[in-house]
């Protein structure tokens, strides 16, 4: 019963974070057992359980990634490493078309435009440069190549919403 009225909350609520916890796990298992039924996206960390959505599954469950984490990991090397400021950067010019869609209230083929307009090549861009230091780390310190290797290995899935 409490799982069918969260579903129903998470349908009708706004900006709704969740966090599972099964007996102090949130392991693949409660994750799967969760969602079982369930189809749509979910907007996850890197956590290696949540990627048995990337895939061909059962479950017609969408795993899409978050920026904002990818931006945290630059943030944190920023202290030991300045090589971190043009991440972010080009990582808060996202954000600034998002906030340009929101603040003129865009109907979604109107995002799709602007996104692509405008997001794209800043995505292309930043996973060009990700991709280069990704195969020549070890010039950097411990947190950059932390940033590098997370924004690298999610890439895929924190794209994703340029495709919705």
């Amino acid at each position: 019963m409490k799982r069918i009225s969260l579903i129903y909350k998470i349908n009708t609520v706004k900006k709704l974070v969740y966090y599972l916890y099964e007996e102090g796990s949130r392991a693949r298992k409660v994750i799967g057992n969760f969602l079982s039924g369930f189809n749509g996206a979910i907007k996850t960390d890197g956590y290696n359980a949540y990627k048995m959505f990337e895939g061909e599954t059962e479950e017609n469950i969408t795993r899409t990634g978050c920026m904002a984490h990818v931006r945290r990991k630059f943030l944190e090397a920023l202290v030991s490493d300045e090589r971190s400021r043009p991440f972010i950067e080009k990582i808060s010019r996202l954000y600034w078309v998002e906030a340009e869609a929101r603040i003129d209230k865009l109907q979604v083929p109107q995002v799709q435009k602007l996104r692509k307009e405008k997001s794209v090549p800043i995505l292309g861009d930043l996973y060009s440069q990700i991709e280069s230091l990704y195969h020549d780390k070890l010039r950097y310190s411990d947190l950059q190549r932390k940033a590098i290797n997370y924004a690298y290995h999610e890439w895929k899935v924190v794209v994703r919403y340029i495709e919705n």
